[in-house]
């Protein structure tokens, strides 16, 4: 296949730059036609001579050459509508389309040479010709390939029929000047197109050294900032430091606890002051691994609820579902981000809620930013920083190097202003890849379509969040602000004959009213075994626990922070249809090859199950996995983690995955003691168990994992 422009240098391959030069092209084309048109007619009336010999000649070359010249037209004055969906396909029928229009052009001008002997039209139609190329060449100059074609089409074979025009010496003299001009010609344009792509080459390479130095200077005045903001900070930490040091006398020696806290307090500080100076020297070591972004962020806010709970502060997340389950990047350098964000909103809060919200906005395919976001509604209404005067005081020396973490990640970690009397609002925003080729907008399935769920909450912010991740499940969710109204609700449903299948509600340690309400529920003789989901965390299920008039198997714990998944995984056993998952049909066969157990002999002995629809593969030695994974078609991987070397286990499968870049990642889940878990779920484990809950894990969680819910 003929190809008229192949780039060959970076200018040539720049999308926008191609485009203006097509635009330039488009639009000198544009008037071509018509002139073309309106010229050819004007040579053929001037004297009529080939009209009244050759009429139907005439006629003909007229249509061919308003067809040709209307195929043109439809491609420039559609460009607007075809060019931005296909430019390399729109450019190459142009090109075919004009290259037509030439040939016909140039066969125009051979007959009119060999008919009239370059007297009359001919010598008129040679002319324009002539002035047509020599003026308006320089519009297709950049692509050179395809001008060196247009003119040999048009002018070489046109120049060789004035030898047997019939006259003689001057024929050839004609025909001589005219392959002269030729040359000349192709020569001027090739020094043309030279000359515009090496201007527009240096004019790039000077925008891009001005927009180094644009950002370079961006970057010092940043820097510069982040250092007198950390410096300011500091040196309220130091003066509180001190402020709070006893006082040394010289008969009463300090005790052993006052120099050790002493100590801490330093320590605490150099390792700050340390990680700050690596910051701003860039001395940062930025990796890239698939991880899970949503189980990752579920639990580095799982682990600060009971500090958010000390201080009467709910703390939830809320995820989007269109947040993908995978990104490429470095979870334990945005797990620091993270954690100094809802820290230091922790510390500057009073009671309220505080909300962890991750949304991923899609740029390109598989590219795109995620935004984190602490927001929040304070009881108090004191926000991260009650005014700018205050803003050293307030924000902590972790935030201040968690900003500069941020940037040198090519993000940014911004203050925001609310927009309410909550004060300010944090906001952290990174570029990231999805690590799955074949990732989906939303990977979740809504599987409970038909389904009503009744979601009690007195907070507005809080129902419309869980309202948007229950919706996404499919469930018909209605909503409640209080526990009687919901109630009345319940109670009207099943009167109607339309029994809601669950209610979900969050319960507080201290709170009686959520307890009523169960009670209340469990009272009723139809309400009694409507599934309750209760949110709460560990202190407060074990308050409510105790004060439940009876146990129930409809009662279902949903630990904090909740979100898709943690209602997913407790609801895939209770309203899945069988009928619609054929792996788990009595009739089906087994999947052979489905899980892989990787025990080491050290954190259990292996798994509980004997499920006859799961082939559970146990292997002991970690340098069999990829070999075993290769073409056996596994979605579990299940590695019992007992120290460091299990850790790197999971983190070598995923660089195997990453070279590979297959289109689906294997699900990795990590066993062992929770002190493991974060460092499990920074080498890319999606999903992590302690063994405390391993030991209840039921066989319908496994099946959950194994057909491919990864999310």
């Amino acid at each position: 296949m003929l190809t008229f422009f192949e780039p060959q240098t970076k200018i040539q391959k720049d999308r926008q730059i191609i485009r203006d030069t097509d635009m330039r092209m488009a639009k000198y084309s544009r008037r071509g036609i018509v002139s073309n048109f309106t010229i050819y007619a004007l040579c053929l009336l001037i004297e009529q001579n080939f009209i009244r010999q050759y009429p139907n000649l005439a006629i003909i070359f007229t249509i061919g050459l308003l067809l040709t010249t209307a195929l043109r037209g439809y491609l420039l004055f559609r460009m607007d509508a075809i060019y931005p969906r296909a430019p390399t396909a729109w450019r190459n029928k142009y090109f075919a389309a004009t290259l037509i229009g030439a040939a016909w052009w140039g066969l125009i001008l051979s007959c009119l040479t060999l008919l009239m002997h370059m007297q009359g039209e001919a010598a008129l139609m040679w002319l324009y010709t002539v002035v047509f190329f020599a003026t308006t060449a320089h519009a297709f100059a950049p692509y050179q390939r395809f001008l060196s074609i247009y003119q040999l089409v048009v002018i070489v074979p046109a120049a060789c029929c004035t030898f047997f025009s019939g006259g003689g010496f001057f024929g050839v003299f004609y025909g001589c000047i005219l392959l002269f001009y030729y040359g000349i010609l192709k020569h001027h344009c090739e020094l043309i197109s030279r000359n515009y792509w090496d201007r527009l080459e240096a004019h790039f390479i000077l925008a891009k050294k001005a927009e180094s130095l644009e950002e370079e200077k961006r970057d010092t005045i940043a820097s510069t900032q982040l250092t007198n903001d950390y410096l300011q900070v500091l040196s309220h930490k130091m003066a509180d430091l001190l402020s709070a040091t006893p006082s040394v006398d010289e008969n009463t020696p300090p005790t052993p606890v006052a120099l050790a806290n002493q100590r801490l307090a330093f320590e605490t500080i150099y390792r700050n002051v340390d990680a700050f100076s690596r910051v701003i020297a860039k001395d940062v070591n930025i990796e890239s691994r698939a991880f899970n972004i949503r189980h990752y962020v579920q639990s580095l806010v799982r682990g600060m609820v009971a500090e958010a709970e000390a201080k009467g502060i709910e703390l939830e997340s809320a995820l989007s579902p269109a947040l993908p389950a995978r990104l490429l990047g470095d979870p334990k350098r945005i797990g620091q981000i993270l954690s100094a964000m809802v820290k230091n909103t922790i510390e500057q809060s009073q009671g309220g809620l505080i909300f962890v919200e991750v949304e991923f906005v899609r740029e390109f395919e598989t590219s795109g930013l995620l935004h984190i976001t602490i927001a929040r509604q304070l009881e108090n209404k004191r926000g991260v920083f009650v005014n700018e005067s205050e803003r050293g005081v307030a924000a902590s020396l972790d935030l201040m190097v968690a900003k500069g973490l941020a940037e040198a990640m090519k993000g940014s970690l911004e203050i925001n202003e609310s927009g309410d009397k909550n004060g300010k609002h944090l906001r952290l925003r990174l570029p990231s890849t999805i690590a799955e080729k074949d990732s989906r907008q939303d990977y979740h399935r809504a599987c409970y379509k038909g389904r009503h769920l009744m979601l009690v909450h007195p907070n507005p912010r809080w129902l419309d969040h869980k309202r948007m991740e229950l919706d996404a499940m499919g469930f018909t969710v209605h909503t409640a602000t209080r526990f009687g109204r919901a109630f009345q609700s319940l109670v009207e449903a099943v009167e109607a004959g339309k029994a809601m299948d669950c209610v979900v509600y969050y319960a507080a340690s201290g709170d009686e009213q959520p307890v009523q309400f169960c009670n209340d529920l469990l009272g009723r003789a139809d309400l009694k075994y409507i599934h309750q989901f209760i949110i709460c965390s560990d202190v407060g299920q074990r308050f409510f626990a105790e004060r439940m008039l009876q146990p129930s198997p409809s009662i279902h714990f949903v630990a904090k922070p909740s979100s898709i998944f943690e209602f997913e995984v407790r609801t895939y056993g209770l309203f899945r249809d069988p009928a619609d998952d054929a792996e788990d049909k009595a009739d089906s066969p087994p999947r052979a090859g489905r899980v892989i157990w990787m025990s080491n002999g050290k954190a259990t002995d292996g798994p509980h199950w004997a499920d006859p629809k799961l082939d559970i593969q146990v292997i002991n030695d970690m340098r069999q996995i990829p070999k075993v994974l290769e073409g056996r078609g596994y979605r579990l991987v299940v590695v019992e983690c007992a120290g460091s070397e299990d850790v790197d286990a999971i983190a070598n499968i995923r660089e195997q995955e990453q070279k590979h870049k297959p289109k689906s990642l294997v699900t990795i889940v990590g066993v062992g003691a929770s002190n493991l878990e974060l460092s499990v779920l920074n080498a890319g484990a999606d999903h992590f168990l302690d063994i405390e809950t391993l030991l209840t894990w039921d066989a319908h969680e496994l099946h959950y994992w194994a057909n491919g819910r990864s999310h």
